[in-house]
């Protein structure tokens, strides 16, 4: 952790020590007064070609000696009109009727390259208004101590490849979610009348058993609100919280071990290890027919409990704190419409609007404070059902390893298609036997498989690319639409992050049903010898390669952030050929007129505002989608039980509340609640 600190003081450092230099004879002050005082014999200043953006039909009006009176605005030869107003021995007047856009020949040919770096005070605006905001934004994210290593790869990581990253942590997020609701079902509720039976279920049936159960009656809805109409029970049911204490510990488990590696050396097929867990979680010590079972499953979920990290509330509360910054940031920036130094500090803000999503999201997908310390209890529990010392290996949640599926999906899956009817408060010990004897041994290639690749992926994929490229987007808009409009170094710089990230999250992605997940080591030469190269691309050394690559990719990505970032807040970016916008077809020119007059032709807070819109919008959807994650999961987590029974009592008012948003369950479509059985 002392590592960002000392990374943000030598930013700091750097950013000062180059704002005292200045060697330059001409300072961009120098060139606006230069061209703005001399005569058009001496330099033809005004750009003769067509100007993007730029609000001709004002030029006209607020010249109207140069304009032919009987041809429209869209008609008028513009080359002609500013070859007359550029005509010989023409002074530009005081009252300027149109802005000062000298090409870029004629600018470097006075001034030469670079109108220098900004001064302190411009880089100390920025590094308090975005940088060390930033910076503290980063700091809170889930770094693991003592590990120097792992923390520099993970800036890589969660900064670099933030497309993927936010993949796997939404889906993380998903699992809890879904983890949570099955616990508010296996816990009673209050008495509520008119009940009736839900239909049987067959075990193919792709719709999820608890949330679109068809109805008996044909008049009514599907929902899950028909489960609290199932053999009502009073709220003093289970009056010892003993039904409420053992659902909550088996899916808080459940969700820990879902952050967690699954060892390659176990010598049991993935079905079986499917019901190894069940019995670990659900059963009874006499149905599992392991003394003591029960009461360590309680003594481990208790240890989870005390193990995990704290400081969800102040870290939410500072994002609080960050759009309330942002938002007076916003509007001092509206302040200086058209100024290119804010145009660009406001996009080098907006331009990071997806950190605090991701800050949001890992934080609640929350790790432990000894990783170590709570996988040997997970280990432990597991070798009393199937007598193997290692289940699990290490800590890889939110978004840490590439590839990750986890073991909650399946299990859930398993849970919500059980074929037969359920009744609330559901008896999850019943179902997960009745799953264990089962065991779908022919639905290991569906949703129960470890190795399955589910639909879901597909939406937390574009809710992932949505929140980083709407962000980067909304600040490459501002950057391209303010003078010189055109791709210039900072929107070119923008568009790279955003292409970078982008590549390295959809090779990563589509590598996801193909790669080496296997429960049980196979070799590579023997999985070559069975299938060829095709055989080769799900081996571990392939997996090796890949994950080696894409890590250089994540490299590249974060140094071109970091570069882009730097080279914003001290201005290196003020070379003329920056400003000129050559990187594409448009620009070749520089604005030398003042804010006001850019304003007034090229309409630039028009642009600013879709902009800001733009990179809030997305963002802001994003942190309030994982404060409502948080608020209805933290039941889970809680290790006073009172508090907790009363927290999910409030969860229970909160979807009541909102239950008109979900027209009933009728938004649960039966696709997104299945899988898919994707090979490439």
């Amino acid at each position: 952790m002392k590592l960002l600190p000392r990374l943000c003081t030598i930013f700091c450092l750097l950013s000062l020590a180059l704002a005292q230099q200045d060697s330059l004879d001409f300072t961009d002050r120098d060139c606006t007064q230069y061209f703005r005082n001399v005569t058009y014999t001496d330099s033809p200043w005004l750009w003769r070609s067509h100007i993007t953006n730029f609000d001709y039909s004002r030029f006209f009006r607020l010249n109207p000696a140069l304009v032919d009176p009987n041809l429209p605005d869209d008609s008028q030869n513009i080359t002609r009109i500013l070859l007359e107003a550029s005509k010989t021995n023409r002074v530009r007047p005081t009252a300027i009727l149109y802005p000062l856009a000298v090409s870029y020949e004629n600018v470097v040919s006075v001034c030469g390259a670079t109108s220098g770096l900004y001064q302190w005070p411009l880089i100390s605006d920025t590094l308090t208004t975005w940088i060390l905001p930033l910076f503290g934004l980063i700091v809170s994210l889930p770094w693991e101590s003592n590990r120097r290593g792992h923390t520099i790869l993970m800036i890589f990581r969660w900064i670099g490849s933030p497309f993927a990253t936010l993949t796997y942590i939404f889906w993380n997020l998903r699992a809890i979610g879904r983890a949570a609701t099955l616990a508010d079902l296996g816990i009673p509720r209050r008495f509520r009348k008119n009940a009736t039976l839900a239909q049987p279920k067959e075990v193919g049936d792709e719709e999820n058993n608890i949330e679109l159960e068809g109805m008996a009656n044909g008049n009514q809805h599907p929902s899950e609100e028909h489960l609290d109409q199932i053999d009502p029970a009073p709220e003093d049911f289970d009056p010892g919280n003993e039904t409420f204490c053992s659902v909550r510990d088996s899916f808080g488990i459940l969700c820990v071990m879902n952050q967690y590696k699954l060892t390659s050396r176990l010598p049991i097929s993935e079905s079986t290890l499917r019901g190894n867990i069940l019995s670990a979680l659900f059963l009874d010590d006499d149905v599992a027919g392991k003394p003591g079972l029960v009461e360590y499953r309680t003594f481990v979920a208790v240890e989870i409990r005390r193990c995990r990290k704290r400081g969800v509330v102040p870290v939410l509360a500072s994002l609080g704190w960050y759009f309330f910054a942002l938002a007076i940031s916003m509007y001092k920036a509206f302040g200086d419409v058209g100024d290119n130094a804010t145009a660009h500090n406001l996009a080098l803000g907006l331009l990071m609007g997806w950190l605090p999503v991701l800050v949001a999201t890992a934080i609640i997908d929350r790790n432990n404070v000894d990783s170590e310390h709570v996988v040997k209890l997970l280990n432990k529990l597991m070798q009393m059902i199937h007598n193997h010392e290692t289940t699990f290996t290490k800590f890889v949640g939110q978004g840490r390893r590439r590839w990750h599926y986890g073991v909650a999906h399946p299990i859930l899956s398993m849970l919500e298609r059980y074929p037969e009817r359920l009744q609330r408060p559901v008896d999850w010990a019943r179902v997960a036997k009745g799953c264990v004897d089962d065991n779908w041994l022919g639905y290991e290639t569906r949703t129960f498989s470890i190795n399955y690749f589910n639909k879901w992926e597909f939406v937390h994929m574009i809710a992932a690319w949505l929140t980083l490229g709407m962000s980067v987007l909304g600040a490459w808009y501002i950057s391209y639409n303010t003078p010189t409009v055109g791709l210039g170094c900072r929107s070119f710089s923008y568009v790279m992050f955003l292409v970078f990230c982008t590549f390295t999250g959809l090779v990563e992605l589509a590598l996801y049903p193909t790669i080496y997940r296997p429960v049980r080591k196979k070799f590579t030469d023997d999985i070559i010898r069975e299938q060829g190269f095709r055989g080769y691309l799900r081996t571990k050394k392939f997996r090796g390669q890949m994950n080696g690559v894409l890590a250089g990719l994540d490299i590249i990505s974060t140094l071109i952030l970091f570069t882009t970032v730097f080279m914003q807040t001290t201005g290196s970016f003020q070379f003329f050929w920056c400003r000129a916008s050559l990187i594409g077809h448009r620009g070749g020119y520089i604005i030398f007129d003042t804010v006001r007059y850019i304003n007034r032709f090229f309409n630039a807070r028009m642009y600013w505002m879709i902009g800001a819109i733009v990179s809030s919008v997305v963002p802001g959807l994003g942190t309030v989608w994982a404060l409502r994650e948080w608020l209805t999961q933290s039941f889970l987590w809680s290790s006073d039980v009172t508090l907790a029974r009363r927290g999910l009592r409030r969860v229970r008012v909160w979807k009541g509340f909102w239950w008109w948003v979900r027209l009933g369950g009728w938004l649960n479509l039966k696709w997104l609640k299945g899988g898919v059985g994707w090979r490439p």
